[in-house]
């Protein structure tokens, strides 16, 4: 599946397009995630309830029972974007007219520009923000992914010593094990897909109005020094719609109608219980077979400490035709990018002063 700027490339939507790209390397989840076009401020999602049950081997002519796959299908509800640029009249001129060549040629960024793609920096940092923690970020905002992987309903955490296909694989949440208060942070693991974890972004028209701003208008409106005075503004405003499906939903945990297979959390990370390859490996083994994840996201504390976890002492011994000697060595590498091949993807936007969650 596509990226939001594979969307916004094929779809026409220049503005926006051009943009992202200077925005992109500050919202890292928000570019990495699977995206689907969203046409309106609403979208039907399906979701895999249950498999039909196997028929088995047949013998010839004996014909086979008819069988439906358990689908469920629900509409959910888009969130609104709504971009408003806005700047003084009298200095966006004198900016544009010192920015621009005795022979009419622009030099450098126009002034409304440099706005614009400053109030969309920050409307696409809040989503970042809202990806992960959702309403506790933006009150209007869709769940976050720590909001549907919750460990204050009954029953929804293992331990990192259980097994998942013990219980089913219907805990959406491993439990570190950390106790040290307001330094936590989480790792999330996400199987992307149609029917499994990805955003919807658009509006009304599709991913071609997705942010794209109107045509600029000038009007008088109150001075931003003195209220009682006015002045001259450039005006431009845009609006977009988003969602994140997470298995045909984005019910919080303890309302969802069926079991989602496609997201985990590793919850209770701390620098006195870090996180570490055999933390990964229980995270990836929360998820089915048929629905292991794609990529991994976490904090950019979280990916130094799984760095550091793997950093050893080597010995090496060396005998040039006289006694053997022994040396030892560190070897630190980079940050990891992946984990068993599956890309992590780091963000600051993941916390690390989150607090100690006691499970239900």
């Amino acid at each position: 599946m596509p990226t939001v700027a594979d969307i916004a490339q094929t779809s026409g939507n220049e503005f926006f397009g051009s943009l992202f790209d200077v925005t992109r390397s500050s919202t890292p989840i928000f570019s990495a995630l699977e995206t689907m076009e969203l046409m309106g401020d609403r979208y039907l999602s399906l979701g895999l309830n249950t498999l039909p049950t196997a028929a088995g081997f047949r013998d010839i002519n004996q014909g086979a029972p008819a069988a439906e796959v358990g689908l469920k299908m629900g509409e959910m509800k888009a969130r609104r974007l709504k971009l408003l640029v806005r700047t003084a009249k009298d200095s966006t001129d004198l900016w544009n007219a010192r920015s621009t060549s005795p022979s009419g040629q622009r030099v450098g960024v126009d002034w409304f520009t440099l706005q614009t793609r400053a109030r969309l920096k920050a409307e696409l940092l809040n989503v970042e923000k809202c990806i992960i923690y959702g309403t506790a970020i933006d009150a209007k905002s869709f769940p976050g992914l720590k909001q549907l992987t919750s460990t204050a309903v009954a029953s929804n955490t293992l331990a990192l010593t259980d097994d998942a296909a013990g219980t089913g694989y219907v805990r959406s949440c491993v439990n570190m094990g950390g106790v040290t208060a307001s330094v936590a942070s989480s790792v999330y693991s996400v199987c992307e897909g149609e029917l499994d974890v990805h955003l919807k972004v658009g509006g009304l028209s599709g991913m071609a109005g997705f942010l794209a701003m109107s045509p600029i208008e000038t009007q008088y409106d109150a001075d931003t020094e003195d209220s009682t005075l006015r002045q001259q503004y450039y005006f431009s405003s845009g609006e977009g719609f988003m969602g994140l499906s997470v298995m045909g939903s984005d019910e919080i945990e303890a309302s969802r109608q069926f079991i989602q297979y496609s997201l985990r959390r590793l919850c209770n990370i701390t620098p006195l219980v870090p996180l570490t390859d055999a933390a990964m490996d229980a995270l990836y083994d929360a998820h089915p077979s048929d629905h292991k994840p794609t990529k991994f996201l976490m904090s950019i504390r979280s990916a130094k400490q799984l760095r550091s976890s793997r950093v050893a002492n080597r010995t090496v011994f060396i005998n040039a035709g006289g006694p053997a000697m022994n040396n030892q060595y560190s070897n630190t590498g980079g940050i990891p990018d992946n984990f068993n091949g599956i890309p992590i993807i780091a963000s600051e936007w993941i916390l690390n002063n989150e607090a100690i969650e006691t499970p239900a």
